[in-house]
């Protein structure tokens, strides 16, 4: 199984990091074309937010004052739960857990859609249509040619320049 990736920056200023890969299974070739979407968050507003979100919400600390697992009050459980259990186990970066400064900011990438985007990936990347074509030909050949063509991006040198993009515009 091979695979390479492309990285794309969305209208709606998210990171689409698309993975071609070209396999075969007893002798039979295959394709596919799969996104992964993310969005750059300051570590700071990350942590901000697993923070808002066990206040908001509460359920997870009624449950565990139901459960007898703690006699904390609310403001000192979400407290205990950020420090033992961290930010990330509440902020889901799962598809892109890099993180990476940026002047002096540290980043890290929200995780959002994943799967097969196929029209998102073709709002990004028009050229993925080789893909589709290669699949209504003789699959292995086609597949194999327009996999061949296909340049690999640095993923990580193409999300810290997408996410230097986004900041610049003002989104972050």
């Amino acid at each position: 199984m091979q695979y390479k990736k492309k990285v794309f920056l969305t209208k709606e200023n998210t990171i689409l990091i698309v993975k071609v890969e070209l396999g075969a299974i007893k002798e039979n070739p295959y394709w596919s074309i799969t996104a992964d979407e993310v969005e750059p968050v300051t570590i700071e507003r990350a942590k901000a937010e697993a923070r808002e979100s066990l206040e908001e919400d509460g359920e997870d600390w009624k449950m565990a004052v139901e459960a007898g697992n703690t006699e904390l009050g609310l403001s000192d459980w979400v407290q205990f739960m950020l420090d033992v259990n961290g930010w990330e186990n509440v902020i889901d970066c799962s598809l892109y857990p890099e993180q990476h400064e940026i002047d002096g900011v540290e980043y890290c990438y929200r995780s959002g859609s994943c799967g097969c985007l196929h029209e998102e990936i073709a709002k990004v990347w028009p050229a993925a249509a080789v893909f589709i074509k290669a699949h209504l030909k003789a699959k292995s050949k086609a597949a194999a040619e327009a996999y061949a063509a296909l340049v690999a991006d640095d993923v990580d040198a193409e999300v810290v320049k997408l996410t230097k993009k986004i900041i610049e515009q003002g989104e972050l």
